[in-house]
C-alpha cells in the first residue's frame, strides 16, 4: 500500500469521524419548538442575533443563525428555544423588508439584507409535553405562520389562562355501506329531509345553494346529496358543481372518501364491467357513455365506470368508479345569480384597510356581500364562505382569518361563458403580469418564481401566477390574517 493512499484513507476517516461527531453534537442541542409546552415554562433569556447576508443566501444564513441560537441556549442551560421574531431589514435604512425567513427577492434592489432573529431560551417541566393546539409563531426553520392564540409566558408567578371552549363538530359514521335503487344510500332513502340526513350522517363538509331552488350537501369530496323543497332527490359520487382543484379545500371524511360503498351488497368500487353486469342481471350492451342505467319506474340508478385501453388485447377495460341515484322527475336548477362586481368592490375596501393598518373585525362589512353561495365547514368554529366563482372568505370565532381569490371555483358545465367574470382587487386584475402587479404593491413586496409575497405584522399576502403563453399571469391571491 502506497503512503499517499494510506494518508488519503486516514484523512477520509478523520473527516467522516469529525462529521459524525458534529451531527451528534448538533442533534444534542436544545430544539426549536414547533408548539408551546403543555406546562408552565420559564424564560431564561430573550436572545437576539443579527447578521448582514447576501440576499440570495438568506435561507442558508438563517439556518446557521438558528444553530447559533441553539448553541446559545445550551450555554445558558436552557432546555428549548421558541422563535419570537424573524426579520429582514434594509441594512442602510433599517426599514423592514419582510418578516419571514423564506428566501425571496426584495423589491428594493439591494445586494444584501440584514437578518434579525429573536428567540426565547426556556426551561420547561421535567417531562416535556407539547400542546399541539398552540403552535409557536415560527416553525423550527424560522418560517412565520398564522397564529390564533398567543400563549402567556410564565417567568416568575404561575398564571392560569382560561381558553375559549371549542364547539364540537358532529360527524356520524353511517350504519350501512349498501347502495341500491330500493334501499337508497347507507340506510337513507330518497325523500329524506335535511334534518334526517344530518341525524344519520352528522354535519356536512360543505353545503351550497349554487343551483336555484336546490340545496346540495357534500360529505367529504365524493358524496353529494341534492335536496329540493327539503326532500332528498339525488345522490351522486360525482362532483358536477365545482372545479376539481377546488375539492382540495374540502376536508376529507374517511367513510365517505374511502370508497367503502357496495352496490346491492355484491359489487364495489373498481369491480370490472363483467362482474357488475352479472351480479345485477343486466347485459354489457346497457353500457352507454361509460354508464349503466337502471330504472324502476320512479327512480333512476346510474353506475358510473372509468375506462382504460388494454394495449395487449387491443380493447377497453371498464371498472366501477361511482354511482348516481335520483328521482325520475329530478331537474337541476340554473345557477343562482350573484353580483361579483359588488363583492370585489367590498373586498377592495377590506384590502385597503389592511395595507393602511386600519383593519379591524370587519364581519359587518362582509355581510354586505350577501349570503354565501356555499359554506365549507372546517371545524365547529371555522368555515370558508364562497361568494362567487372566485372569492372565498374564511372566518373563525367571528373573526376573518383568510381572504382567498381563485381563478375558478365552479365547474364550467354549470357556468355559461356569459356568466364568467374576471376578478379584480384594488388596482390588480386577473391576468396582470408579475412586473405590473409588483409595481402596484407596497414597497415591502418580494418577488420570486411566479410568486409575490408581502409579509407584515398583521397579514401575509401571496400573489400567485401561472406561466401560460410563456408570460406570467396573475391567477390567485391568498391573504392570511394574523
Amino acid at each position: 500500500m502506497s503512503k499517499s493512499f494510506f494518508y488519503c484513507c486516514l484523512l477520509a476517516s478523520l473527516i467522516c469521524f469529525a462529521q459524525s461527531n458534529r451531527v451528534a453534537a448538533f442533534e444534542s442541542l436544545p430544539p426549536i419548538l414547533e408548539f408551546y409546552p403543555a406546562c408552565d415554562y420559564k424564560v431564561v433569556e430573550s436572545y437576539s442575533l443579527s447578521r448582514e447576508v447576501k440576499r440570495n443566501r438568506q435561507k442558508a444564513n438563517t439556518t446557521k443563525m438558528l444553530e447559533a441560537i441553539r448553541r446559545q441556549a445550551q450555554d445558558k442551560g436552557a432546555d428549548a428555544v421558541i422563535l419570537t421574531n424573524v426579520q429582514a431589514l434594509n441594512p442602510e435604512t433599517s426599514t423592514t423588508l419582510v418578516s419571514t425567513s423564506l428566501p425571496a427577492y426584495p423589491k428594493a434592489n439591494k445586494k444584501s439584507i440584514k437578518v434579525i432573529v429573536t428567540a426565547d431560551l426556556i426551561t420547561h417541566c421535567q417531562e416535556l409535553k407539547l400542546d399541539t393546539s398552540q403552535p409557536t409563531p415560527y416553525s423550527a426553520q424560522g418560517e412565520k405562520r398564522a397564529q390564533e392564540v398567543f400563549r402567556v409566558k410564565i417567568e416568575r408567578e404561575a398564571l392560569v389562562v382560561q381558553l375559549p371552549s371549542v364547539k364540537k363538530f358532529s360527524h356520524i359514521n353511517p350504519q350501512s355501506n349498501i347502495v341500491s335503487i330500493e334501499q337508497g344510500i347507507y340506510g337513507l332513502n330518497l325523500g329524506a329531509t335535511r334534518e334526517e340526513i344530518i341525524a344519520a350522517f352528522g354535519m356536512p363538509s360543505i353545503e351550497t345553494r349554487i343551483l336555484k331552488r336546490e340545496l346540495v350537501l357534500g360529505f367529504g369530496r365524493r358524496h353529494w346529496l341534492h335536496l329540493q323543497d327539503n326532500r332528498l332527490v339525488k345522490v351522486s359520487t360525482e362532483n358536477t358543481l365545482f372545479d376539481d382543484a377546488f375539492l382540495n379545500l374540502i376536508p376529507l371524511r374517511d367513510v365517505f372518501d374511502e370508497f367503502q360503498w357496495t352496490i346491492n351488497d355484491s359489487v364495489r368500487y373498481k369491480s370490472d364491467l363483467a362482474t357488475v353486469t352479472t351480479a345485477l342481471g343486466v347485459k354489457n350492451s346497457h353500457l352507454r357513455n361509460n354508464e349503466v342505467t337502471l330504472n324502476n319506474g320512479t327512480k333512476t340508478f346510474k353506475l358510473l365506470f372509468s375506462s382504460r385501453n388494454d394495449l395487449e388485447n387491443e380493447n377497453k377495460v371498464y371498472s366501477l368508479s361511482g354511482f348516481s341515484l335520483q328521482t325520475n322527475d329530478y331537474v337541476a336548477g340554473g345557477i343562482t345569480p350573484f353580483d361579483s362586481s359588488k363583492q370585489f368592490k367590498i373586498l377592495t375596501k377590506l384590502y385597503q384597510k389592511l395595507i393602511t393598518e386600519t383593519f379591524e373585525n370587519e364581519l359587518t362589512t362582509i355581510n354586505l356581500m350577501g349570503e354565501p353561495l356555499a359554506k365549507i365547514y372546517l371545524s365547529g368554529e371555522e368555515q370558508s364562505n364562497i361568494y362567487n366563482d372566485h372569492l372565498i372568505i374564511t372566518t373563525k370565532r367571528n373573526s376573518i382569518t383568510k381572504l382567498h381569490i381563485i381563478a375558478e371555483l365552479f365547474n364550467n358545465k354549470i357556468m355559461r361563458k356569459s356568466e364568467e367574470q374576471v376578478w379584480s382587487l384594488d388596482k390588480m386584475t386577473e391576468g396582470d403580469n408579475l412586473d405590473v402587479t409588483l409595481a402596484k404593491l407596497p414597497d415591502d413586496a418580494y418577488a420570486g418564481d411566479l410568486k409575490i409575497e408581502v409579509d407584515t405584522d398583521t397579514y401575509q399576502a401571496n400573489f400567485l401566477f401561472n406561466d401560460k403563453n410563456k408570460r406570467s399571469q396573475l391567477e390567485e391571491v391568498e391573504i392570511i390574517l394574523y
